[in-house]
């Protein structure tokens, strides 16, 4: 009976102390131990996992998240020694480096310094580093050329 009333004060929204010399057991679940052939396959699934040859698709995504967090962490940490040197200097975050326009502040024009360090782009072939540069060049060359011919020949008529 006492039980039984302390649960429905429990269940009224009563909030009640724990009857710590109460009679009541709590059932503890038991947890079945692995068996001996349960133990053997996971442990060999587990080696085969750690044997297994990633390809080179999956190390190629792996390196790329890698990159990915890597760069996407600050680089002007507070802990870190060049920033402890460029605030020493009068750095302070958010702001930019280097000399402002003579105008100073009173100019109209905002400010064009750079307020975090230049990204890393990653080139995906072995073009070399002027080469995409050049084929830009060379298609807007053409596409202008093109441009001429058509107003060209739209002239002559």
């Amino acid at each position: 009976m006492d039980k039984l009333s302390a649960r429905r004060r429990q269940d009224d929204g009563e909030d009640e102390e724990d009857d710590y010399m109460s009679m009541a057991f709590v059932e503890e679940s038991q947890s079945k131990r692995e068996t001996f052939t349960q133990k053997k396959l996971r442990k060999l699934r587990e080696a085969e996992e750690k044997a297994r040859v990633p390809s080179k698709a999956e190390l190629a995504a792996a390196e790329a998240a890698r990159r990915e967090a890597a760069l996407a962490k600050s680089t002007l940490d507070a802990s870190n020694k060049g920033f402890k040197m460029m605030a020493k200097l009068g750095y302070k975050p958010g702001s930019a480096l280097g000399r402002q326009n003579p105008g100073g502040s009173e100019s109209d024009e905002p400010d064009q310094r750079l307020r975090e360090p230049l990204w890393v782009s990653v080139k995906e072939n072995r073009g070399g580093i002027g080469l995409d540069s050049e084929k830009k060049r060379k298609l807007r060359e053409e596409f202008e050329g093109e441009a001429r011919r058509d107003k060209a020949v739209e002239s002559d008529f």
